[in-house]
């Protein structure tokens, strides 16, 4: 039997950023970032440096605000960051975000699948290639406030040298912070949360990952191996970090103060760099006591499951709804609470949440809403759980962006802002590790935008709002990775290039995109916008893109301007005078040939030149209605034709008769003066 041919693998060629020549025929598998991919790329010039070249996907939003940042820090011990921007990718025939590091990094030190347990590796190694380089890196990652969110054994490489002198750490620019940590990685409440919502963080929490990559270093055997995400977790939560990682390998002597330094699980007792430095230095701190979760007396059952802690117990409330909701209603939670935890603070909380729900009407979403609110009066440090999602903080924006990227449905993010759900999470934070005061500000004012449903506003606005980093979705620019206002501008000419303008450039997406962008060029034009007039819509998104033009230093759109002069007798007619109408024309035909929109717009938009026609129009109206009145009355004269001519001269013969006399007297008296 004859076997199948299969067809040749397509050939894709090579895609340019900027002097950067990307490869899309040759993937380099050791540099992906999880779901990102790396391929080969050379950077020309004299040297023609070898790079790789990371190809972003549209749902996860790189960290486009953090790399000028990340690009002017040392490179010594992480990867260095060369060129960034979109790129036409052929293997998606779209635009994908690229990121190009220079390839000097060497291969990862794990070297096989095992090794990813652990490597074994002796007390003065770790320090000499590990801690000592990677210290000076988070000093600097310390001063320049960046968080790096990707410290993991799988993501150091050995620097490409003959012998492993330090390790350097590769991209963490590419997704979300943290979004390709696995949960051993990740703090007790972090890991709990969704990959794209764990948000920024905090350095303690890349002191935690650093801790947790210097044990896998340093031990023999995985004792987590095999387990799920929720049993890390859960082991985590049991025994503490230090010996969920550690297992059976024992450590001693200075190292045991670093890894129980860094792998505490209480941040207020976690070490923080200065403890790290200090400890370099030859200072002998006393190791941390491992922190423990408070018991209860006697274990809360549900779904199967014997709870003896208030953490596992939030963990999974929304797990099991049915057996939740009866043990809230029937006020057994709360009497475990009290009973068997004993703890009056957690009580306080947990009855002061609950008060607005009782005896209120139980409408749609509900019981969501109740599970929510109780796993965060029970657990407030850990993620707000809603409907199958699991927030920290500042991840919604980012959260939001991947449903809506991939078209899933966003109620849930909805539902959390605009009921105020994620509002009460946030004060119940503390606020000594979290910028509480950043994050109430930020969901007040998606409230706010959510009470508004027009143009530059909406949930639309809550997406640009709460994620920086997040392209515009709109879906007349999906092709393109549209990520500031300039890139915006060459999108939509790039489309007028191609013939698919559309009537109206701007959408819902576009504008809420630019009013967090861009506010000073589009905020004067958002009531115009919102109008019903299409002159009025047209002029306002007119005046934003020559804004935008002149803000972004570009000197022609030609397509754009085409575009546009297509529409441009709905604002030509709105002048009066026929001679200033065809002089409009005649100028607006040149500046659209040049592809200038900004002088279209001091045309056609320039308040004296319309404050002029305006004025001349009044003018000319007072002029014809009082030419009317008096063809009015010469028409209501003409209705009596026998009398009208004889009525006429009677009253000029009056006159004339008039004028004689007044002559002859003043002639007389002039004749008796004279004498």
């Amino acid at each position: 039997m004859a076997t199948e041919e299969k067809s040749p693998p397509t050939a894709y060629g090579r895609v340019q950023l900027d002097s950067v020549e990307i490869n899309a025929d040759r993937p380099l598998p050791r540099y992906n970032n999880g779901p990102i991919k790396a391929y080969e790329a050379i950077m020309k010039g004299e040297f023609n440096t070898p790079c790789f070249a990371l190809i972003c996907e549209k749902s996860l939003s790189p960290r486009i605000e953090t790399m000028k940042t990340y690009a002017q820090m040392p490179h010594e011990t992480s990867a260095q960051l060369l060129k960034w921007g979109p790129v036409l990718w052929p293997a998606a025939g779209q635009e994908r975000y690229a990121l190009v590091y220079k390839s000097n990094i060497g291969n990862s030190v794990v070297r096989s699948e095992e090794e990813r347990g652990g490597l074994g590796w002796k007390n003065e190694m770790v320090i000499e290639v590990a801690v000592k380089p990677m210290v000076s890196l988070l000093t600097a990652y310390r001063d320049r406030d960046f968080i790096h969110g990707a410290i993991r054994v799988d993501n150091m490489f050995d620097g490409g040298g003959a012998r492993l002198e330090k390790v350097v750490l590769g991209d963490c620019l590419s997704t979300p912070v943290s979004y390709t940590q696995p949960v051993v990685y990740e703090t007790i409440y972090r890991g709990m949360a969704d990959p794209i919502a764990r948000g920024r963080g905090a350095q303690s929490d890349d002191l935690y990952s650093f801790g947790v990559a210097l044990a896998i270093l340093m031990r023999t055997r995985d004792p987590l191996k095999g387990m799920s995400d929720h049993d890390i977790i859960r082991q985590k939560i049991d025994v503490g970090t230090y010996a969920a990682i550690t297992g059976k390998d024992r450590f001693t002597g200075s190292m045991l103060e670093l890894l129980r330094g860094l792998l505490n699980d209480d941040p207020n007792e976690r070490w923080k760099l200065d403890e790290v430095q200090a400890w370099l230095d030859g200072r002998r701190l006393s190791p941390k006591q491992p922190w423990k979760q408070k018991k209860a007396a006697r274990p809360l059952s549900m779904g199967g499951h014997k709870y003896m802690n208030g953490p596992m117990l939030a963990m999974d409330l929304d797990k099991y709804q049915g057996e939740s909701i009866s043990l809230i209603q029937n006020g057994e939670l709360e009497q475990w609470i009290m009973r068997s935890l004993e703890d009056t603070v957690m009580l306080e909380r947990y009855q002061q949440t609950m008060m607005p729900f009782q005896g209120a009407p139980q409408t749609p979403g509900f019981h969501d809403r109740l599970l929510c609110n109780a796993s965060f009066a029970i657990d407030p440090p850990a993620p707000l759980r809603y409907r199958g999602a699991h927030i920290l903080g500042d991840g919604v924006g980012a959260a939001i962006t991947e449903k809506m990227v991939n078209r899933q449905d966003t109620k849930a993010y909805n539902d959390m802002l605009s009921h105020g759900m994620i509002l009460n999470w946030a004060m119940s934070q503390d606020s000594n590790h979290m910028d509480t005061g950043g994050l109430l500000s930020k969901f007040d004012s998606c409230r706010s935008f959510l009470r508004h449903n027009k143009l530059g506003f909406g949930f639309e606005r809550c997406i640009y709002f709460l994620d920086p980093d997040a392209p515009c979705l709109s879906d007349k620019l999906r092709d393109y990775a549209v990520h500031t206002p300039e890139e915006m501008l060459m999108a939509f000419e790039d489309l007028a290039k191609k013939g698919k303008a559309s009537p109206m450039f701007l959408d819902r997406q576009s504008v809420a995109f630019l009013a967090i962008k861009e506010r000073r060029c589009i905020d004067n034009q958002l009531f115009d916008l919102n109008a019903r007039e299409e002159h009025r819509r047209l002029l306002a998104e007119l005046k934003t893109f020559a804004l935008l033009q002149q803000v972004a230093g570009v000197k022609s759109l030609p397509a754009m301007a085409q575009a546009f002069g297509k529409r441009m007798h709905v604002l030509i007619a709105r002048f009066h005078d026929r001679r200033a109408r065809e002089k409009l024309t005649q100028s607006i035909n040149d500046y659209i040939t040049a592809g200038d929109l900004t002088q279209i717009v001091k045309l056609i938009g320039n308040p004296d030149v319309i404050a002029k026609d305006f004025q001349a129009f009044r003018e000319g109206m007072y002029e014809f209605s009082v030419l009317l009145a008096e063809a009015s009355g010469l028409q209501k004269g003409l209705k009596n034709k026998k009398t009208y001519g004889s009525k006429n001269s009677g009253d000029v013969s009056a006159v004339v008769c008039a004028i004689i006399a007044v002559l002859i007297v003043m002639g007389i008296g002039f004749i008796n003066y004279m004498r």
